[in-house]
């Protein structure tokens, strides 16, 4: 995970490959320049925090063996992470957005002879995007299974109608398919515009 540069990223705390299991590095940079802000009473006013995570965890799904994709890691810590944010922000309102079908990007990439030919960059990033139809079908699954996941812990935590604290389930990017290039990064043709 990389430094952060706070005259550039501000709150945004999101780094690019990183996984559910590194949020925790994220939330150390978010507390610390949440509590710089002028005007802002950190222990009393309202904030909003958006958690859009799991494309990389996706990524390595179709690979055997690898708990780090599986739905039940996915939910642990991002449990883990909801509480760490519960305990560490007060007053906070988690918009949690599940992620779109990466391998969707794979058939957009077919259509540009640019795309074809720096796809095994992208493929590095995410190597079960570049195989076989199989893998990005894995991929789907998982996702639909991570979707599942960010649900039922939005309503586990409804359940608990805490004043001070909610968590929502976003569906924006749920389904939603990756319709043409012109969505994706110009540079790498795969990380979305």
């Amino acid at each position: 995970i990389r430094a952060w540069d706070a005259r550039v990223d501000q709150l945004n705390g999101a780094v690019s490959l990183a996984m559910v299991q590194d949020l925790d590095t994220q939330m150390d940079y978010l507390v610390a320049e949440a509590k710089k802000i002028k005007g802002l009473d950190f222990h009393n006013d309202w904030k909003v925090l958006t958690i859009l995570i799991g494309a990389t965890n996706l990524c390595i799904s179709c690979e055997d063996g690898r708990k780090d994709a599986t739905p039940e890691f996915f939910d642990a810590k991002y449990r883990a992470i909801l509480e760490r944010v519960r305990n560490d922000i007060p007053k906070v309102f988690v918009n949690a957005v599940p992620m779109f079908n990466i391998s969707g990007v794979h058939a957009q990439q077919q259509t540009s002879d640019y795309c074809k030919l720096i796809k095994p960059v992208s493929n590095n990033e995410c190597p079960c995007m570049g195989r076989e139809d199989r893998d990005r079908a894995a991929m789907d699954e998982h996702n639909a299974l991570y979707t599942r996941v960010i649900h039922n812990i939005a309503s586990d935590y409804a359940a608990k109608n805490y004043s001070d604290f909610a968590v929502v389930a976003q569906p924006c990017f749920q389904d939603l398919p990756v319709l043409a290039l012109e969505y994706l990064s110009g540079v790498d043709c795969f990380h979305p515009r």
